[in-house]
């Protein structure tokens, strides 16, 4: 009951197209690069990959003030990769601790056994999560 209706309708791939779509504006572009094929993952995992994405992405509409962004998700041997890159500001050192957004993205990956990390580079943001393809 709460599986996002956009995965049931549109797939991830297409729900993660929408997504990036509404998000885009007159002052930010986000491009996406994502497999046609997504049938290998879970239902769980497919859930834990767009609630990352959203809150990733809007992250950066809200506080990155960045101008370009990018999801991409890539499936191989050792899970599914789910990046969301932005051009913006970068993270506040205790970006950690003032909101829930970050932990709810690290906890969602953590219920699925898998990984979550965030970073700020001299380009922007990095949100990164690896997940398992299947059932974990």
């Amino acid at each position: 009951r709460l599986r996002p209706p956009e995965l049931d309708t549109l797939g991830l791939v297409g729900a993660l197209r929408e997504l990036s779509v509404f998000l885009s504006g007159p002052t930010l572009k986000v491009e996406t690069k994502l497999p046609d094929d997504v049938s290998a993952l879970s239902q769980s995992v497919e859930m834990a990959a767009y609630r990352i994405v959203a809150e990733a992405l809007t992250n950066v509409v809200k506080h990155a003030q960045a101008t370009s962004a990018s999801v991409s998700l890539a499936i191989d041997d050792h899970g599914v990769i789910v990046e969301v890159r932005d051009d913006g500001v970068g993270l506040p050192q205790d970006a950690g601790s003032r909101g829930m957004g970050l932990k709810f993205m690290a906890q969602r990956a953590q219920e699925i056994a898998g990984e979550f990390s965030c970073r700020t580079t001299e380009h922007g943001s990095i949100v990164r999560a690896v997940l398992p393809i299947g059932k974990p």
